[in-house]
């Protein structure tokens, strides 16, 4: 971060688009912000790839053995589902810990103050995140070829997210 900021300084363009992407809050933590947004794309990505693996499972007829022992289709989809939910959860409170914690001990501020801010912007991504997890199990439910449409739904995500600002749509839409 200190070094974005240095960066970011000496060169007046890059500051609107860090501003205008994280956020008005600040350079430091519209940095954050940026970066939070961008690492729960990923992480959405993970959600949908996890969820598709009980697609993925069904099709290749991996999930036949399991399936005509005493588990049922709904506890076999849910032991899948919990890592589609939890392991997202975790690697992003373990990402925003460890970037709380290094920014908190370079820059000597209060550590805790640090930290607990940027784990709470870093939780407020989490629900978008269990958003396509949702999406993709509900698609899979439905039909389950209708559940690649969750990669659909990650597309114009990432496509608004990043284009958005620039065609000048509707805070409501960005939002």
């Amino acid at each position: 971060a200190q070094t974005i900021t240095d960066m970011i300084t000496s060169n007046p363009q890059f500051v609107n688009l860090i501003l205008q992407l994280g956020g008005k809050a600040g350079l430091i933590d519209s940095y954050f912000a940026m970066m939070l947004a961008f690492l729960s794309l990923v992480f959405a990505f993970y959600a949908i790839l996890a969820t598709l693996k009980i697609q993925s499972q069904e099709s290749n007829k991996y999930s036949e053995m399991v399936l005509t022992s005493s588990v049922s289709r709904s506890q076999w989809a849910v032991s899948n589902l919990v890592f589609a939910v939890l392991a997202p959860a975790l690697v992003l409170i373990l990402f925003a810990l460890s970037m709380g914690l290094s920014y908190g001990l370079i820059t000597n501020e209060g550590l805790s103050d640090v930290t607990i801010r940027i784990l709470g912007a870093a939780l407020v991504y989490l629900p978008a995140i269990w958003l396509f997890t949702g999406l993709s199990m509900i698609l899979f439910g439905l039909k389950t070829r209708l559940a690649s449409l969750s990669w659909l739904a990650l597309a114009m995500v990432v496509v608004i997210d990043l284009v958005g600002e620039f065609f000048d749509l509707n805070q409501w839409i960005l939002n």
